[in-house]
């Protein structure tokens, strides 16, 4: 085969790689999205089973990113294939003309090359670090909130089950009366009651009454 060519065929071959490339991302970002299953990573507790698992052609979103990959690593192949096969006409065009800033400008595109190569390097040289999904959940919702709901949060967790009614409601910005028409409590609820206590008798958890006092509480200039 020619070398014009082989030139032809690494072209049309690494175009269509990126267009395979770009549909699998498409696939992976929109039509099987995180959250939409597979047979890893889905529980083995009660009702695991029965979870749904989006399919396209019959993989899922684990089988769709194993494509992925294996698309990037014969396209980063053909690329370097590519630039092999052009090298010397690299060079070239990096040297240019004889001049005293040539080999200068050469070994600025070389510098420039390595950098780049490391760049992209760089994620699978830096360490990984191990949390748990309540970690990871709470680090995604503390960083996409705003200042006012950070400062509403950090608020809402001022309020323990060890207070008295009366300390709660103090806490919660409230008065008595608004704190427990707010949580359904008795209106006749004594101040020195535990919220603790109180809550579990009326099958209601702290972190419930907590949301509910966000969502019935109104927001203050």
């Amino acid at each position: 085969m020619s070398r014009v060519k082989l030139n032809a065929l690494i072209d049309v071959v690494a175009f269509a790689a990126m267009a395979m490339l770009f549909s699998t991302g498409l696939i992976l970002q929109y039509l099987l999205p995180p959250g939409s299953g597979g047979l890893e990573g889905r529980g083995t507790g009660r009702g695991a089973a029965e979870q749904h698992v989006s399919l396209l052609w019959g993989w899922s979103r684990h089988e769709w990113g194993q494509v992925h990959y294996w698309i990037a690593g014969a396209l980063a192949a053909i690329l370097a294939l590519h630039l092999a096969l052009h090298w010397k006409w690299i060079v070239c065009t990096l040297r240019g003309v004889h001049a005293d800033a040539s080999g200068r400008r050469f070994g600025i595109g070389v510098l420039s090359l390595i950098g780049l190569i490391l760049l992209a390097m760089l994620p699978l040289l830096s360490p990984t670090r191990k949390i748990t999904r309540g970690e990871l959940r709470q680090s995604t919702d503390a960083a996409a909130a705003t200042p006012a709901e950070t400062k509403q949060t950090e608020e809402s967790e001022e309020l323990r089950g060890s207070m008295a009614v009366a300390e709660f409601a103090e806490k919660a910005g409230l008065s008595i009366p608004e704190l427990l028409r707010n949580l359904g409590l008795p209106e006749d609820t004594s101040p020195d009651e535990r919220m603790g206590r109180l809550l579990r008798q009326h099958n209601m958890t702290m972190n419930e009454a907590r949301q509910k006092l966000k969502t019935d509480t109104p927001n203050t200039p």
